[in-house]
């Protein structure tokens, strides 16, 4: 018999680059209300959940995981101490009975870590004292920030999250656990789910197939107990799945919060950084939320439809750009010459193999590094430096790369799926339709990456 849960229950554990005996970081991630199969590294073929199936891929994947109460609170107690419902005492939604030097934030925080909650709790009065930083909130899918503005649940989530880490002493280990209300449903309100805005164009053009049991001979096979209006489960699905019109909108919904939920988010910090340091006033931002959804040619291609300017930089949030006013190198670049794609680092020869960064003595430009993990920093120069100069190419890195579309003839080929080789067939693309490629050398680049291939790539 399959098991339904009511917790996705992750731990990442972000260890060392060596082998030192350092303590190891923990962040602890549960998310509310998923189904045993509402991911896609479990077999569901409609739900997009892609960073999930990496950590699942990448480390342990417990198929067989089973509650022995599927309650909320209960099911958080449990994995707060370890223990059952019957030793730990939480029969619902109340406290448990265990003292917190026995659970596992308390042994932590003993042993020297700093530790963290952020999100629903759920298990009596939240205990504010007994962690470092703390900030506890659930039951509805839009709430006030701290400023007054509305946010979405899931995103103040990720956002209380990136405060404990940023704000963290670092000559500590810490622990964080994150625990997202979503996708469990705001109980009062008549549409049950609310996703964010930007995940409204998620599963537009997909039909939810039906399931085999959700049929009037199935329900009559029930037994009594099932079937009575008085029962839980009967008076949600009369909520939300009563007609195929409401069972559709409902699940779209429901796997919208699901996809929401997930390891990254643009930094609104990263948005006014662009606005701040590249000197142009009134400059164009579009950020492209991408939770895996869409390959890197799909997400440029609906970037650069929606651009209303002829000069579109395009990058990740995983760089910064130590070149001050770099905007306007940008600007003064393609005003002095009649290139149409343009980058900081690339190569003048293609080889018939593809691997055009195993020949150093064919590269150009210069890319800074930060290794994510040490931040050490260091520098990959390829070539001599031009000053305002350009550097005729045949293709480009796209770590920062910067289209005029009136002169660009290729679109990002959307065959190319993933997020490797976009860059190379869109310039060698140009490329061979006559557009001149170059290669700049007085913007500065640094990117986020110890810079280097790996099997996928």
């Amino acid at each position: 018999m399959k098991t339904l849960t009511t917790l996705l229950f992750a731990i990442v554990a972000i260890l060392p680059l060596q082998a030192e005996k350092k303590p190891m970081n923990v962040v602890v991630m549960l998310a509310d209300d998923w189904r045993y199969d509402t991911l896609g590294a479990a077999g569901n073929p409609v739900v997009k959940t892609p960073h999930l199936d990496k950590l699942a891929a990448q480390g342990v994947h417990f198929t067989h995981a089973c509650v022995t109460t599927s309650i909320c609170g209960v099911s958080r107690a449990s994995i707060m101490t370890g223990q059952w419902m019957s030793r730990h005492g939480n029969k619902g939604f109340k406290g448990f009975k265990t003292p917190w030097s026995e659970t596992y934030p308390g042994i932590l925080r003993a042993k020297g870590y700093h530790t963290g909650h952020v999100g629903k709790w759920h298990c009596g009065k939240f205990p504010a004292k007994n962690f470092d930083y703390g900030k506890s909130y659930s039951g509805r899918h839009w709430i006030k920030d701290e400023d007054g503005n509305k946010i979405h649940v899931t995103a103040k989530n990720l956002k209380d999250s990136m405060e404990f880490l940023d704000k963290r002493p670092k000559d500590k280990p810490f622990l964080l656990n994150l625990c997202f209300f979503a996708s469990h449903a705001e109980d009062p309100n008549p549409k049950q789910y609310l996703p964010q805005e930007h995940s409204m164009e998620l599963y537009t053009d997909v039909i939810i197939p039906n399931p085999e049991l959700r049929s009037k001979d199935a329900f009559r096979n029930l037994p009594p107990f099932l079937q009575t209006e008085k029962n839980e489960g009967v008076v949600r699905y009369h909520w939300r799945f009563t007609t195929d019109e409401s069972f559709q909108t409902m699940m779209k919904n429901y796997y919208r919060l699901c996809t929401e939920v997930r390891t990254k988010q643009i930094d609104p910090k990263f948005q006014k950084y662009i606005t701040d340091s590249c000197g142009i006033k009134d400059v164009e931002v579009i950020p492209f939320e991408n939770p895996g959804t869409h390959s890197l040619t799909e997400a440029y291609n609906i970037i650069l439809n929606k651009a209303t300017n002829d000069i579109v930089v395009l990058c990740h949030d995983d760089i910064r750009i130590k070149t001050k006013k770099w905007g306007n190198k940008v600007v003064e670049h393609f005003e002095n010459s009649d290139y149409g794609v343009i980058g900081v680092a690339g190569t003048y020869y293609y080889p018939e193999t593809g691997r055009w960064w195993e020949d150093s003595r064919t590269m150009v430009g210069c890319v800074n590094h930060k290794h994510p993990i040490t931040n050490k920093e260091y520098s990959s120069k390829y070539s001599f430096l031009v000053g305002d100069g350009i550097i005729p190419v045949v293709s480009l890195d796209g770590v920062f790369m910067v289209v005029h579309k009136n002169r660009s003839k290729y679109n990002f080929n959307e065959d190319v799926k993933g997020f490797h080789f976009y860059d190379v067939d869109f310039t060698v693309g140009n490329y061979l339709e006559g557009v001149k490629i170059g290669c700049i050398t007085n913007i500065r680049v640094l990117h986020f990456s110890i810079g280097q291939t790996n099997d996928e790539w």
